[in-house]
Order: C-alpha cells, then structure tokens, then sequence
C-alpha cells in the first residue's frame, strides 16, 4: 500500500553538467508521464539549476554548500548525501577498514547537524555493500580463521573495484559484510557502527532541532573537523535523549 512514496527512478550516476540536456530530457519526460514519481542522481554539480526536474539531489557529503542546499530545499526537494571511494583523503571521513571507528558513524552526525540547520540531508547513499573484488592471482574464497582458533582471519579486505586498473584499491571500499562460510554475510565492526550512526540520526530527529547544533558540534563540525572521543559521544547521545518530548520518549 502506497508504495509509490517509497519509489525513484535513478539516472545520471555522477555525470558532469554537460549532460544537463540529457538529465531534463530524460527526467522531464518520466515527471510529465508520472509526476507522482520521485527522479534521482547523483550530480556534484556547483551550481545545481533548482528548476532541474530532480526530486532527489544526491551529493559527495563533503561537497554540499550550504546556500545551494537552503535553495534546493525551499524549492520543496529533497537531498541525500553519499561517499565512496571518495573521499579518499586522510582528512576527509570514511568508512575503509583502516580508519577509526568513530568515522563510520559520525558521517551520520554530521547528516543530522545539516539537516538541523539547512534542512538536508534526509538521506544517505552508499553504492554497494557486498562488492568486494578481490585483487590479481586472489582467488574468491569463503572467509576463514589463519590459523585454525586464531583471532587472524585469511580473509584479503582489499577491493579492487575497477579491475581494468590493478593498482587502484581500497581495504573495504563497496562491502560492509564478508562472504562467510555457507553462503551467508557476516557483517563487519563497520556495519554496526553504521548502524549505530543511523540509530543516532533518527535519535536527534526527535531532539527539538534548534537544541541539536549546539549536541553535535561538541563532537563533529564538518567533513574534516571532529573528536574520535567515544566518552564523548556516549555523554552527548544522553544529553539528547533527555531532550526528547515525553510522547516520543518511547521510541528512544
């Protein structure tokens, strides 16, 4: 029932403004059939025309500008954000095995300050959770303990998500759970952390929002500017959960 509020039609995976023809064509012509219908793509395009028949505007999280975001918003449209293999820069937030925890779920703090202030982002994409392509001579295989009982596994966490380019790979880029014995997913450290990133979003949507700039902020501030504090985080998560109205109480 009413599954249409739920659907999109998704084009235009980050192509470049010269395909601004193309997008109001193709878009223009599923909104005149099926206004109804939600239209998506990922455009990190500066400026981004308003009038483009874009409901949903999807952007690299470190990319958003806060006055095209206010525009795009007022115009009652809707923007996620997303990340991949970029950013890649050590000063930009990930989710790659090697960064520290703290990362995979402040991506959704941050989310949460913007939306409290600027209105988006209202969703987050992430292009694939079970894309690992393993590198030149590896073999897929199941994952496994090295040596049997150790807290090692034989697992190799590099992805090569282009294999026409054997030297461009990133540990966990495209998978967040790994192929385990018996043909199920085991989800990693990072999926939980994403979870709980996710769990904390829907937490500050029940904070009255002109309290939560002044929560989040103690902890995260931009792309490039945050605390790997998990004291911090845990004495900030209570602090909003006290600021949640009695009637929604019950959903923290």
């Amino acid at each position: 029932k009413d599954l249409l509020q739920y659907a999109y039609v998704y084009g235009f995976d980050e192509n470049p403004a010269s395909c601004e023809p193309q997008v109001r064509k193709l878009f223009g012509a599923v909104k005149k059939n099926f206004p109804t219908l939600r239209t998506a793509a990922v455009l990190n395009w500066n400026p981004m025309p308003v009038d483009l028949p874009v409901d949903v505007w999807i952007i690299q999280y470190q990319e958003a500008d806060a006055e095209q975001v206010k525009a795009w918003v007022a115009a009652g449209k809707q923007q996620w954000w997303y990340h991949c293999i970029e950013p890649h820069s050590l000063e930009y937030m990930n989710t790659f095995v090697e960064r520290p925890g703290m990362q995979n779920r402040l991506l959704f703090w941050l989310a949460a300050l913007s939306q409290s202030t600027l209105g988006a982002p209202s969703g987050w994409l992430y292009y694939a959770v079970n894309l690992w392509r393993p590198g030149p001579g590896v073999t897929p295989h199941v994952l496994g303990w090295a040596p049997a009982g150790a807290p090692f596994t034989n697992f190799d966490p590099s992805s090569y998500i282009w294999p026409q380019y054997p030297d461009i790979f990133l540990n966990g880029d495209g998978y967040f759970t790994y192929p385990c014995p018996g043909g199920a997913p085991c989800p990693t450290v990072r999926l939980s952390n994403i979870r709980d990133g996710l769990e904390d979003w829907d937490l500050f949507n029940q904070v009255p929002q002109d309290k939560l700039p002044d929560l989040i902020s103690q902890l995260v501030t931009s792309p490039t500017d945050w605390i790997d504090s998990p004291q911090l985080l845990q004495k900030i998560r209570a602090q909003a959960a006290a600021l949640v109205p009695p009637s929604s109480a019950a959903l923290v």
